[in-house]
């Protein structure tokens, strides 16, 4: 049978003059929807009559479209098999994604407070350190230069209160140690602050800032012997520490050793909280002056002047 003819397709059939059998219409390959485009003009295989009766003359039915490509009977390529990447994204925890936000918080702030620690606006530093432990309350860092923050400004207990928190989280920080030290030493616990010392230098032996640190306390439980032999190993390390020569020279003034304690007192020029006075007159340096008046002036205290 002919496949069936698009509605619209056919305007009209020319009536055939000769009588022809009914023509094998061409295959029709069903097409897409919408995809059928408009027929050429329909050509008809004419054969000669046979005798007999006149056939029924069906219309011709025009040529379809080529049909379309059959499909690859190739079978598709299967996916490869996801990795254990890609196998399922895991979704995001609330609790781990809200963790992470306020630990780069507290890191920004701990940042913050440093930077204002160093420009010596301790209130500020304070604040922003406080704020990270806030936000992260185990920071230990924060809570070491927290402490370190109250020390500058003279509040001696919450110094102590914060180093020993950053000791209790981190018990094996030299420098932590230290910083205990030297809070204690503040409040006059000098035993305690020669304890943490100790224990300072068992963690870290050779570092200069503790070493001076615990001749400070040394010093000033009087034991000036030992005292200076910890100046002495931190300026053959660092030679160019002021406030350690300094220290030094007081421990040599405090043994009578005035000679040498003076000509290291000299050392208090280079200190940053002790810059020498300027004048519009050249310094004395001990030779004669005759018809000259000199100018003598007061230092850091009443005791230096005596």
């Amino acid at each position: 049978m002919a496949a069936d003819i698009p509605k619209g397709r056919i305007s009209g059939t020319p009536k055939p003059r000769v009588p022809v059998r009914p023509t094998k219409p061409a295959a029709v390959a069903e097409a897409p929807a919408g995809s059928i485009r408009s027929a050429p003009s329909p050509k008809v295989a004419v054969k000669r009559p046979l005798p007999g009766p006149a056939a029924t003359v069906r219309p011709a039915v025009p040529k379809a479209a080529p049909p379309a490509a059959a499909p690859s009977k190739t079978a598709p390529a299967k996916p490869a098999p996801a990795t254990a990447a890609s196998k399922a994204s895991p979704q995001p925890n609330p609790a781990e994604a809200l963790r992470d936000a306020r630990g780069r918080e507290a890191k920004r702030l701990f940042a913050l407070g440093a930077a204002l620690h160093r420009q010596g606006r301790i209130a500020d530093a304070v604040r922003a350190y406080g704020r990270a432990i806030v936000f992260d309350p185990a920071f230990v860092d924060a809570y070491a230069n927290l402490g370190a923050a109250f020390r500058a400004q003279g509040k001696s207990e919450a110094a102590v209160a914060s180093a020993t928190r950053a000791l209790t989280l981190a018990p094996d920080r030299a420098n932590f140690h230290s910083n205990l030290g030297n809070a204690l030493r503040d409040q006059g616990r000098l035993e305690e602050a020669a304890q943490a010392l100790q224990q300072a230098l068992r963690l870290a032996p050779e570092a200069p800032e503790i070493l001076y640190n615990f001749g400070l306390v040394l010093r000033d439980m009087g034991r000036l012997d030992t005292a200076l032999s910890c100046f002495d190993a931190v300026l053959k390390a660092r030679p160019d520490h002021a406030e350690c020569r300094y220290d030094r020279a007081l421990a040599l003034l405090q043994a009578g050793d005035f000679k040498r304690g003076f000509a290291e007192y000299e050392a208090r020029w280079k200190l940053k909280r002790n810059p020498p006075r300027a004048f519009d007159r050249p310094r004395w340096n001990g030779q004669a002056m005759p018809g000259k008046t000199l100018l003598v002036h007061t230092e850091p205290g009443f005791g230096d002047a005596i």
